[in-house]
């Protein structure tokens, strides 16, 4: 194995198999709880010459331009991953150049290198708050529009990536980031959907839309920070709670940990 690749895919590594705080939930497409754990218990003390062959599928965000262009990087996703997803790619920003135009080739690569290799596809991410060029185009920055016009542009958004995808990507990172560290809800100034809709509106309606477009696929919210912050879990969980009274269909929680060498072991809950 070429360390150096595994090294800086370890920076973008992603563990795709969550186990969701959400009672009664799957977060494997292809196996029941009960599987799993009878899979790792079959698997113990079993050695296993790549990742691939973990009990669990183990995945990592790539880079779109090292997968295309990159020999040893390409050969090591494909040995070690069953479960891929883009750094950067199906993000907003990259795939949405204006009101019904998108760029569809990078991210088209993707879910057909993973079904040519026999992999999943965990997509990220539907909707996030950060107004960077990769997160949120342009024209979506500078819409003017009332609430229910608002809301009809992430509908027609996602129903148009998630439908493009439907039966190819197993499972989406519906909404990236809504909480802060304090466990409150980004303000207005700080994310343009609680702006123009409102929190957790907006979050509610994503999920929403997602489903719709594909009804077999899972769903997740994702955040960073709630393995340190009690507060960021609390307000984690319970948006998720609220949203399974309300109805909503979401499946789990993703857990990005971004972790640092100077974090105390005694941080992590």
């Amino acid at each position: 194995m070429n360390r150096d690749i595994i090294n800086r895919l370890a920076k973008r590594f992603i563990l795709l198999l969550t186990f969701p705080f959400i009672t009664g939930m799957l977060a494997c497409s292809s196996c029941s709880g009960n599987d799993l754990a009878n899979n790792r218990e079959n698997e113990k003390g079993k050695e296993i010459g790549s990742l691939r062959e973990a009990p669990y599928p183990v995945g990592a965000a790539l880079s779109i331009q090292s997968l295309k262009n990159k020999t040893a990087y390409r050969n090591t996703v494909i040995k070690e991953f069953g479960s891929i997803t883009a750094e950067n790619a199906m993000k907003m920003g990259c795939l949405s150049k204006g009101k019904d135009t998108y760029f569809w080739d990078d991210a088209d690569y993707l879910v057909d290198f993973a079904s040519t290799n026999g992999m999943r596809v965990h997509g990220h991410c539907l909707v996030w708050y950060k107004q960077s060029t990769n997160a949120m185009p342009t024209w979506i920055q500078n819409f003017q529009g009332s609430k229910e016009e608002w809301k009809q542009v992430m509908k027609e958004y996602i129903h148009t990536v998630v439908g493009r995808y439907k039966g190819k990507i197993t499972s989406w990172d519906v909404v990236n980031e809504a909480i802060k560290d304090d466990g409150t809800f980004r303000t207005a100034e700080e994310c343009i959907w609680t702006r123009n809709i409102g929190a957790p509106e907006y979050i509610d309606w994503a999920f929403q839309c997602a489903h719709e477009a594909d009804p077999d696929a899972l769903l997740f919210y994702n955040d960073f920070g709630h393995e340190y912050s009690s507060a960021k879990r609390t307000a984690v969980n319970n948006l998720i709670k609220g949203m399974q009274d309300r109805g909503i269909p979401v499946h789990g929680i993703g857990l990005q940990m971004h972790m640092q060498v100077k974090r105390e072991l005694a941080d992590i809950h």
